[in-house]
């Protein structure tokens, strides 16, 4: 069963939004604060509401009320209706081809809850609430909404704090006791997704009144999850639920809270793989959240805005499908802060693993031996060998939540040292991206970029590689790059006449990408590039921190 539509009238900053209709998977609203975010979650979350407040329509309905406007209508359609989750239904009702359609109204100031009837289909009937079961396992939704943190953990482990559904995390202790024996089918799901999103092997321990949750330390002691940072409880309870959910409808305000970007992006891939069997709502603020979980498979994304009017008028908010224009993805980007610039007028990516062998590029290679590329060939310096793929991904992601991947397919190159590392990382990337040609995954041909440096500054290379500090051979291969480039500058002949005979493979690749770009194909799919978005384009966002550097576009 899913939430299939959502239509608000006098709802808050909403006038009437007209019917939004959702994703079976991933949905993601977009806007600024006080937009009208939560008031979707929230209405959405009438199907069920909080066991600790029966009255939780009313008072939202109570609470809602569009200033000036004496009537207001919630209106939740489902789809493939589930016996066992409607509560709400008696018996011997037929659900044979039955519109599951839910209102919640105020008119003349009196409230009613009403379904659709399936026998005439046009009538609405009184509804009992909640409509859907509010434990689990019947329950329809998980409600992840903001400001929900408990002011302390119920010890106690028994079958009824297992199974509420809450919105505070206070029975955490009962949910992950549940998953920490390994003969829970969630078992192993969860303890993959705590390493990968905590980096910690999280358990229980027995307490006083039953048991409390957190890291057990090597003496045996255990660290509790609440001295684990704020957003840690909030985590390890939607990973808790994720590990055992199907069928489910997890409502989910701004998700990148209290929450690391290297874990924030783990906790997306583990939300999208479960997208193909539950629904996901969420609320964002986040570029990350929003490129992520925006280019998942058959994923809506929503622009909610607010239209302040006048002064003597009240602001309407508005819901609105984003289509997949990569226009308005990317203008939706750059509300987040993240500022695609010129974006088109790139044609070609190239991702280094170190940023002193981009410095040669930018400084020198590029603009003096290969000039057409100035200004189409953007060159990422990923800073280590194990960045380079976190780096390389980030873009593909972005490619592909801009909808255009078919512009961009094949037309990204990386190229590294050709140690094991690199030479391992390079027939990973080939089998991961299989359709692409193999040449767009390479190791140049000397292990150390140095090696392609002048005789002249060999010396310092050997002298600098030496160090055994990490840190100072940073520095060192940092102000050697800079000595190297100023020296290409101001003797480019030289410069030039050296790397052709000394540098072939690195030629060899700027030559295969001048001459893709030059290729009829590319220019069609250039001009299937409607628009520029003129505004600076930052380092992508990632674990990797990537520092771009490319020569500035003609304009």
């Amino acid at each position: 069963m899913w939430l299939k539509t959502i239509q608000l009238k006098n709802i808050k900053s909403f006038a009437d939004s007209s019917e939004i209709q959702l994703s079976k998977g991933i949905n993601v609203l977009v806007g600024p604060n006080g937009s009208g975010k939560s008031a979707v979650l929230r209405s959405a979350y009438l199907l069920q509401g909080p066991q600790d407040n029966p009255n939780y329509s009313g008072q939202f309905l109570n609470e809602t009320l569009r200033i000036g406007a004496e009537s207001q209508e919630v209106k939740l359609l489902l789809a493939d209706p589930s016996r066992k989750q409607l509560r709400c239904l008696r018996p011997e009702f037929d659900m044979q081809a039955w519109q599951p359609e839910f209102l919640f109204l105020r008119k003349q100031n009196q409230l009613s809850f009403l379904m659709r009837k399936n026998n005439p289909t046009t009538e609405f009937v009184g509804c009992e609430l909640p409509i859907c079961h509010q434990r689990e396992p019947h329950n329809l939704i998980y409600p992840y909404f903001s400001r929900r943190k408990p002011s302390g953990f119920d010890p106690a482990i028994n079958l009824q704090n297992e199974t509420i559904v809450e919105e505070t995390f206070t029975h955490l202790p009962a949910k992950i006791d549940r998953l920490s024996k390994p003969s829970h089918a969630g078992y192993k799901l969860f303890e993959e997704n705590c390493a990968n999103c905590l980096r910690l092997p999280i358990s229980t321990a027995t307490h006083a009144q039953g048991k409390e949750v957190g890291l057990m330390l090597a003496d045996g002691t255990l660290l509790p999850v609440d001295k684990m940072g704020e957003g840690t409880p909030g985590i390890l309870s939607l990973l808790s639920h994720l590990c055992i959910a199907k069928g489910k409808l997890f409502l989910i305000e701004e998700l990148e809270n209290d929450i690391h970007p290297k874990a924030l992006k783990a906790l997306l891939e583990f939300i999208i793989s479960k997208s193909f069997e539950n629904q996901f709502l969420i609320s964002t603020h986040s570029n990350i959240v929003l490129k992520l979980l925006g280019g998942a498979p058959d994923a809506h994304v929503f622009s909610v805005e607010m239209n302040l009017g006048h002064a003597d008028q009240v602001p309407t908010s508005t819901c609105t499908l984003l289509d997949a224009a990569p226009e308005n993805r990317a203008r939706l980007l750059e509300d987040l802060g993240y500022a695609p610039s010129d974006l088109y007028l790139y044609d070609a990516y190239l991702v280094l693993e170190e940023s002193t062998a981009e410095r040669i590029f930018r400084d020198f290679i590029v603009p003096h031996m290969f000039p057409r590329l100035v200004g189409r060939l953007r060159v990422v310096a990923a800073g280590g060998v194990s960045k380079v793929e976190p780096c390389f991904d980030d873009f593909h992601r972005l490619f592909v939540f801009l909808h255009v991947t078919p512009q961009y397919h094949s037309r990204a190159w990386v190229a590294v040292d050709a140690d094991p590392q690199g030479n391992e990382l390079m027939s990973k990337l080939k089998s991961r991206f299989h359709s692409w040609p193999p040449s767009r995954f390479r190791c140049f041909a000397a292990t150390k970029f140095e090696s392609y440096y002048p005789p002249q500054f060999k010396a310092e290379a050997d002298r600098v590689l030496a160090l055994q500090d990490k840190q100072s051979r940073q520095k060192g291969k940092g102000k050697l790059a800079e000595s190297v480039a100023a020296w290409c500058r101001d003797n480019s002949r030289e410069a030039t006449e050296w790397f052709s005979q000394h540098a072939k493979d690195v030629l060899a690749l700027l030559t295969e990408i001048d001459e893709s770009l030059a290729t009829p194909n590319h220019a069609e799919a250039s001009a299937l590039s409607p628009v520029q978005i003129t505004a600076t384009f930052p380092a992508i966002e990632s674990d990797a921190q990537p520092s771009i550097v490319t020569p500035q576009p003609a304009r």
